[in-house]
């Protein structure tokens, strides 16, 4: 199954759920029926797919579900544009909030997905290995995820921060 079909399932699955029906914009709805505001988001419907709940037992199982989680947005000092251009595009959709809050949850839900696979992460990094090289290696391989996914995942609880507040100060999206 390629990542673009993983996509348009969870795509559907998502839009299946009761009230959770994504405000598309005209254009957008004229360029494909089946993308959705989390395909705008993640940046193709090839970009990303959801990750499912699964055992990932292996540093090889962990490396794949990163690569289906993450936006890839580019280099890390690209994506506050890329998060502001969306979240733009969003708000112009739509002249509700709809849209927007959409747009939050998705970011909230890529969060969720990252801690979990942070979790899988501490999981494999308990274990024995008598062979030294074998366990450098092995650290190396969950430093090298552990820097890409807690990155992604801290840009995301910061902006949800900065604009869905669990505290109301001045909030755009009453996710949280």
């Amino acid at each position: 199954m390629t990542r673009a079909e993983t996509q348009r399932q969870a795509s559907a699955r998502w839009l299946s759920k009761p009230g959770k029906r994504a405000s598309t914009c005209t254009e957008r709805r004229h360029d494909s029926d089946d993308q959705d505001v989390s395909e705008h988001l993640a940046g193709s419907h090839e970009s990303r797919g959801d990750l499912q709940q699964v055992e990932r037992s292996t540093i090889e199982d962990v490396r794949i579900a990163i690569s289906e989680w993450q936006f890839n947005w580019g280099q890390e000092h690209t994506w506050e544009k890329q998060f502001n251009d969306r979240l733009r595009a969003q708000q112009e959709c739509n002249s509700t909030f709809h849209s927007v809050d959409t747009f939050f949850n998705i970011c909230e839900d890529h969060v969720q997905a990252g801690r979990e696979v942070l979790s899988d992460l501490r999981k494999i990094s308990v274990g024995y290995c008598r062979n030294g090289r074998v366990k450098k290696d092995k650290f190396s391989q969950i430093y090298d995820m552990l820097t890409i996914v807690l990155s992604e995942v801290k840009f995301f609880e910061v902006k949800l921060d900065e604009y869905a507040p669990s505290i109301p100060d001045s909030r755009l999206s009453s996710v949280r």
